[in-house]
């Protein structure tokens, strides 16, 4: 649904969301712009039936378009920056929620009171996105205590008046400054780091991350948050108690900001600093055997594999094994990982450990116990230098889903400038054929990125997922559209963050050059790929998924189990989509509606098949194109063709 598509009440005048910003911050403003002063009539307007405005940061994205038709303003703006509920249907409620990739708490964030930094405000006027995260006492920018509670009638901030983001909405004064003392300056390097950590912003976290050192990298966001959060209540003064998601957000904003400032800087120099600092601590307890034990239970806490995430136990136990006390350390010579570490570190299932085992030769050895969970312990070195290799290989299908295109168009992707398939000798002897290196993806979003036309987004541009259906009858040449996209070949443009089959944006008619146009089938691991998704066989065919398990048959594509699930023969779907046509792919080449084909097909004389149209007859009428298919496979398949 897009929003010239939308029809009903809307605001006067349009407004622009700042990056930074947060979505109820955003309609807030354009409802103050409008001295509307409730922000309820923008929600009715918008058919959204939510507590209060404040929840618009967790809408779904159906609502969240509808808002930003009403408030005048991009909704790609608004989804960059938008959370989404995971529910638990346990307790028909959300305990967490994602944005992109990352996980917060929903204990985490505050949803209905409106917290604001008066100093930061007086900058730029709009209510940043970071005010929300409730391990932040502290604006990151200014470094005022954040105020959710006006000190001249003791209201609580929110947002069902839109007085201004720093304004009462009962007794409509200006919000004073904080009277509290500010974040003290040696914390605000270690604040501001975690800040962006534990950002609801993922373009943040990604910053956080190239500030943390190489054994941190393959690390989840929300383990290295919680592993900052308890570490730091280690370090500080009579041992501050973080352990409970809850429990942490009632430390007074003077006890938080060092806790979450003194774990970031333990993540800076993982694992060395905080090595250090227990060896340090340790030695200091030495003559009270009670403290030292005490201070050893804590340390413990962080490895309680029944309350903390594998991540985060790995981690710690990588760099304190003896904390679990067991007879495999006895044998230890040099710097090792024992076996379960290992496997969490690779993130590797029961068979590829063993393949591990036989790749790593001399650089395993056995556990002398017989201890099944411990197995033995594998050079640290090696698998540290390997790690990065394992986390930053991406299956086929990850890229296939983040870039919104079929499997076998990322095979085809896979030549120099575009992506690359991993092949370190480690990878390929434990795991196989079926990655590719996800710096690789990166790399080629930034250059298409910058690729892209600065001119404006003409209304009648398409994207690239519907322009392409105007081709038919064998694979489609996606390696050709992304090499002609990379190289500045195509005109484009990009709707959104990161370019894709959906968010990219062109003319149609300018992939008519690719109508003959074959790239060769790709070869995988030495053989080509035998089978193709339901999802993947309709995108060949030029036809809804969901029509498939009905007509599949008729056709004779039978879908079997495939891997997790269901797939068919790519020579049988290929042989289809050379014998028959559909409505959508031949209205592309008549410049007609897909609705008016039949009847302007009927009168030329051509009469359809059982099920679609003689791809073969139209070629010969020429309405459709013909190419060159040397390498594909050819129509074998009737589907009552006369």
């Amino acid at each position: 649904m897009q929003n010239d598509l939308l029809t009903g009440q809307r605001l006067r005048f349009g407004i622009e969301m700042d990056q930074d910003e947060s979505i109820p911050g955003v309609i807030a403003r354009s409802v103050r712009q409008h001295v509307l002063g409730g922000t309820r009539p923008v929600l009715n307007a918008a058919g959204v039936d939510m507590r209060h405005l404040g929840y618009s940061q967790i809408a779904t994205r159906a609502e969240l378009e509808r808002l930003a038709f009403v408030a005048r303003c991009q909704a790609e703006a608004l989804f960059a920056n938008a959370g989404e509920r995971v529910m638990d249907e346990s307790v028909d409620s959300s305990l967490e929620l994602n944005f992109g990739l990352h996980t917060i708490p929903r204990v985490h964030f505050e949803l209905n009171r409106r917290r604001i930094s008066p100093l930061t405000l007086r900058k730029r006027g709009f209510h940043r996105l970071d005010w929300m995260n409730l391990l932040l006492p502290y604006c990151p920018e200014s470094r005022e205590q954040l105020i959710h509670q006006c000190q001249t009638c003791q209201s609580k901030l929110g947002w069902h008046y839109a007085r201004g983001i720093g304004i009462c909405e009962f007794c409509e004064t200006e919000v004073a400054p904080s009277s509290e003392p500010p974040l003290s300056e040696k914390l605000v390097d270690d604040y501001r780091l975690f800040a962006k950590l534990s950002s609801p912003d993922s373009r943040k976290v990604t910053s956080a991350f190239a500030s943390l050192p190489r054994a941190l990298q393959a690390a989840r966001r929300d383990t290295l948050v919680r592993l900052a959060t308890m570490t730091g209540g280690l370090v500080q003064d009579g041992h501050v108690v973080t352990t409970s998601r809850r429990a942490i957000l009632q430390l007074p904003a003077d006890v938080m900001a060092p806790v979450v400032a003194s774990g970031t800087s333990f993540l800076r120099s993982w694992p060395h600093g905080f090595q250090s600092w227990v060896r340090e601590r340790s030695e200091s307890l030495m003559q009270d055997r009670a403290q030292l034990k005490t201070f050893r239970n804590r340390l413990r806490r962080l490895v309680q594999a029944n309350l903390e995430s594998e991540d985060l136990t790995s981690l710690v136990i990588e760099s304190f094994p003896d904390l679990r006390e067991h007879p495999v350390h006895a044998f230890s010579k040099g710097r090792h990982y024992l076996y379960m570490s290992t496997q969490k570190r690779l993130r590797l299932d029961t068979p590829h450990m063993d393949a591990l085992r036989r790749w790593m030769g001399e650089g395993y050895r056995p556990s002398p116990t017989t201890d099944q969970f411990q197995k033995g312990q594998f050079d640290a070195e090696v698998i540290d230098a390997i790690a990065p290799v394992f986390g930053g290989a991406m299956p086929l299908n990850a890229c296939s889903s983040r870039m919104k295109i079929p499997r076998y168009a990322v095979e085809q992707c896979c030549r120099p400038g575009l992506l690359a398939r991993e092949i370190h000798p480690a990878f390929l002897a434990i795991k196989g054929w079926d990655a590719i290196q996800s710096a690789s993806l990166d790399a080629l979003n930034a250059n298409l990125l910058g690729a892209q036309s600065r001119a404006p987004l003409p209304p009648a541009a398409v994207s690239l997922s519907v322009a392409v259906k105007r081709i038919g009858g064998r694979l489609k040449p996606w390696g050709s559209i992304f090499q002609a996209l990379n190289d500045g070949d195509l005109e484009f443009w990009v709707a959104g963050e990161k370019p894709t089959s959906t968010s990219i944006r062109l003319h149609a008619a300018d992939l008519a050059r690719f109508d003959g146009v074959v790239d060769d089938v790709p070869v995988y691991g030495g053989k080509p790929f035998a089978k193709v998704s339901q999802a993947d066989a309709a995108e060949i065919l030029n036809l809804k998924p969901a029509l498939l398990p009905e007509i599949g048959p008729r056709l004779g594509i039978d879908f079997i189990p495939n891997g997790r699930g269901l797939g068919a023969p790519l020579a049988t779907v290929v042989q289809v989509a050379a014998a028959v046509a559909w409505d959508k792919e031949i209205s592309w080449h008549l410049g007609v509606r897909h609705d008016e084909v039949e009847d302007i097909l009927l009168s030329q004389g051509i009469r359809p098949l059982e099920i679609g149209w003689s791809r073969p007859r139209l070629v010969d009428r020429g309405i459709l194109p013909g190419f060159l298919a040397e390498d594909q496979v050819q129509p074998s398949v009737n589907c009552g063709l006369a």
